[in-house]
């Protein structure tokens, strides 16, 4: 039988810049995607409080819980996220900014299926999330 060492010196680099110090830990996928009951069993790695604390984690929430059609989206929508939204003006102020009239959906070969609600993403702010979610290495 194999025993897997690990180095004990990366586990305190915080997964996000990938400096020494990390003082807390955090979710790789945010608990507050989950609704309740949420998973046990959440995989964490250490990370620094202020590189965790500036994910843009309930922007993200909020934009993909309002786009899906599922039950668990909808709870998160009538729980955790509206109330994020609710309490939160500027995030509320960013939610409003991304939305934009309907738009037009065109098949490949250009014919019209139909509308849709628009979303005008800020990207950057998804791009820093999901790095932190899929990176092998800072």
């Amino acid at each position: 039988m194999r025993l897997l060492r690990y180095d004990c010196q990366a586990m305190k680099d915080c997964y996000i810049c990938g400096r020494l110090g990390a003082d807390s830990r955090d979710h790789v996928i945010p608990e507050s995607f989950f609704p309740s009951p949420r998973p046990n069993n959440l995989i964490t790695l250490p990370a620094h409080y202020s590189c965790h604390n500036r994910l843009n984690e309930e922007y993200v929430r909020a934009i993909l819980a309002g786009l899906a059609d599922s039950t668990p989206a909808m709870r998160l929508n009538e729980g955790p996220a509206g109330r994020a939204v609710r309490r939160n003006e500027p995030l509320k102020r960013d939610l409003r900014a991304s939305m934009i009239r309907r738009i037009e959906l065109r098949s490949p070969g250009g014919l019209i299926l139909g509308d849709a609600p628009g979303v005008r993403l800020a990207t950057e702010r998804f791009r820093t999330m999901f790095r932190c979610v899929t990176q092998h290495e800072p």
